[in-house]
């Protein structure tokens, strides 16, 4: 019976481990930055998607409405919605920019479906883009 119980709780354990590994990743991305107020008009069905996102202004997503709802980075053909201390840093990566438009990020994170913890950005210089 002891037997049993403990094999029981490993295999558990196990399913834990690995149904946590499953959903979250380590990611290394790059890609636009756009606020979360915009994203909506830009990548909604006929909106302008990546084209939208590279093209995106600074200046909007640094209004106080833009930036207060947040932002996202389009990557890879999928917009990346990122948490609010996330968003802190691409805010700092934005107001510190000299690029008007199409501020372009390299991020390393954690990746959960659609959702983006970043542990470290930075801006992709003009010469890379």
């Amino acid at each position: 019976m002891k037997r049993g119980f403990v094999l029981s709780l490993v295999l558990m354990m196990t399913g834990v481990v690995f149904a946590a590994d499953h959903h979250a990743k380590d990611v290394q991305i790059e890609g636009y930055v756009v606020d979360n107020a915009c994203a909506a008009g830009i990548f909604k069905e006929g909106g302008k998607g990546a084209e939208g996102a590279k093209g995106h202004t600074r200046a909007c997503s640094l209004m106080p409405g833009c930036a207060k709802s947040g932002y996202s980075v389009y990557a890879d053909g999928m917009l990346y919605k990122l948490d609010e201390e996330s968003s802190k840093k691409v805010a700092d990566v934005l107001k510190s920019s000299k690029n008007e438009k199409g501020v372009q990020v390299k991020i390393e994170g954690t990746a959960e479906g659609d959702k983006l913890t970043i542990k470290t950005v930075s801006e992709v210089e003009a010469s890379t883009k």
